[in-house]
């Protein structure tokens, strides 16, 4: 797996641009991270030790990856984004409405590995409010889930599931938005 450049890494910053001043380093990598989030893409960051990681310099570092999960964006080691790629090309939702209040979910792990921690975004395209997740299969354990009102998406966090394994839920909600 590659993945193109998409942004200033501190070969560039420090050694080729030359900023020694650590207001316009957090600056450059803001402003990359900043377009690769409008444009959409993977934040790739390469550091060396010794330019970016030297103690002086070290602080860049906590400050940049605080501003990367201001932005809400998945920072990852090579080896997590493994197992997301992993966890998103084998996983398999299916998704039916039943009624005007209720959506049938299926979750389905094709797999032989284990899923862990994968999110399901189901977008309800209406105004509704009073979500809630169930199931009519006795002992099935209801994964965390979270509506956001404002774009009419329900994020379902499946804690883990099982190489083979399905769940099926329900999504029960009502119509407009009080």
């Amino acid at each position: 797996m590659a993945f193109a450049k998409t942004a200033r890494g501190d070969e560039e910053v420090v050694r080729r641009f030359g900023l020694r001043d650590t207001s316009f380093q957090l600056y450059t990598y803001r402003e990359d991270i900043d377009r690769v989030l409008f444009l959409g893409g993977i934040y790739t960051l390469l550091l060396h030790s010794d330019l970016q990681c030297r103690p002086e310099y070290a602080g860049i570092i906590r400050n940049l990856v605080r501003y990367l999960r201001s932005k809400n964006v998945f920072v990852a080691s090579a080896e997590d984004l493994a197992d997301w790629w992993i966890s998103k090309n084998a996983l398999e939702v299916s998704c039916k409405v039943r009624s005007k209040r209720r959506i049938a979910l299926v979750i389905s792990n094709p797999s032989d590995a284990v899923i862990a921690n994968a999110v399901v975004q189901v977008n309800i395209n209406k105004g509704v409010s009073g979500v809630t997740l169930t199931s009519d299969i006795i002992g099935t354990k209801i994964p965390p889930f979270q509506f956001f009102p404002g774009i009419q998406q329900v994020d379902i966090t499946i804690p883990s599931l099982a190489g083979g394994a399905s769940l099926a839920l329900y999504l029960d909600y009502e119509i407009g938005n009080g």
